[in-house]
């Protein structure tokens, strides 16, 4: 008898240490997420009164505090940015916006924002960007110092449609509005000391469906990956486009170079284009463009893989090997105007358009 009152009290022991160790827990989770929660809620409120000192706004419907054992969580509803930089106006919104922080061991921010979001911007009296954003499961996550530096910024969305309103001048487009949708998005902005406050981006998609589709090539790019910075000069603002890439049916583009200066700036690029031969053809077939430049494009291509004159070889004759031809443009920015060598790239754009007529 004494050995099982000795074996019942050492389990009822333990059972009660565990219970113990889950009431701490439990109490500990409790009063941890209230003090995250009330962390967030306070410096979100210092920080508006400090943003609100230099030109921003940050407003809010509703704030609602939500569970989690080891991780402060507060959630934003019609969350709304609003700021002045510079010569701009920018506005953001969102329907939600979910921030949640870890209470121990790390000092990363995840932002969760809702399926609907709203971007413009606005230089003086004009709109240069103005979109919509309908996405689900869109994760920010900021990394920050132990100071509370932002070290680095990384977002991802599986799916988003975008609505495009205004894009700036710069980009050349034809139609708006108009819709894109993309697949695997992941964006990564590093902050880089030092360049003194220079930024390096890098961007992936695995799919972009474009708002038109051209003939023989389709309406998807798929590959797509850019990687630029903005370095902070002592002279003229600076934009590095290291590499621009994506594939267009059988087509595929890699874009690199720069532009200076602001806002009227200078650009200087190199776009490489490979499979224009075979891409040519196909919108030849498709009456795209007119069957003589397709008859063109398909001699150059073999020309270019010395496909010209077969080989024989015992009897059988065999095609030289060669490399694949590209076409390598030197793309320009002057006043406002895109350049493709010599010729403007609207003339370029109406000389493939008139291909199209019969």
């Amino acid at each position: 008898m004494r050995k099982l009152r000795n074996v019942v009290t050492g389990r009822s022991s333990r059972i009660g240490l565990i219970v113990a160790l889950v009431i701490l827990v439990g109490g500990g989770g409790v009063l941890a997420r209230q003090a995250g929660n009330r962390a967030i809620l306070g410096g979100l409120e210092a920080s508006r009164h400090d943003l609100a000192q230099h030109g921003w706004s940050v407003s809010w419907r509703v704030v609602r505090p939500r569970w989690a054992l080891f991780v402060a969580t507060v959630e934003f509803v019609d969350f709304r940015v609003s700021a002045t930089v510079g010569d701009f106006r920018v506005f953001y919104g969102a329907d939600a916006l979910a921030v949640r922080r870890p209470h121990f061991f790390s000092h990363d921010v995840m932002m969760f924002p809702g399926k609907r979001q709203a971007l413009v911007v606005n230089r003086r009296e004009e709109t240069v960007l103005a979109l919509r954003l309908v996405s689900e499961r869109t994760r920010l996550v900021a990394q920050l110092s132990s100071e509370g530096v932002v070290r680095s910024l990384a977002l991802t969305m599986p799916q988003v449609t975008t609505d495009l309103a205004a894009l700036p001048a710069l980009v050349p487009t034809r139609s708006l509005p108009a819709m894109l949708v993309a697949e695997g998005v992941r964006v990564r902005l590093h902050n880089r000391p030092q360049d003194r406050g220079g930024l390096a981006v890098d961007i992936g998609l695995e799919a972009l469906r474009l708002p038109v589709s051209w003939p023989g090539l389709g309406d998807t790019l798929r590959g797509v990956e850019a990687a630029f910075s903005l370095p902070v000069t002592t002279g003229r603002e600076t934009f590095l486009l290291h590499l621009a890439q994506g594939k267009l049916g059988v087509a595929s583009a890699a874009l690199s170079g720069r532009m200076t200066g602001w806002p009227v700036p200078t650009g200087d690029f190199d776009l490489v284009l490979r499979g224009v031969d075979v891409a040519t053809q196909n919108m030849a077939a498709s009456g795209a463009v007119s069957p003589e430049v397709g008859e063109a494009a398909a001699v150059l291509g073999r020309i270019a893989r010395h496909d010209a004159s077969p080989v024989p070889n015992g009897g059988d004759t065999k095609a030289k090997s060669g490399k694949e031809p590209l076409v390598d443009l030197p793309l320009r920015l002057r006043e406002g105007r895109w350049w493709v060598g010599t010729l403007p790239l609207s003339a370029v754009s109406g000389l493939i358009a008139r291909s199209r007529q019969p």
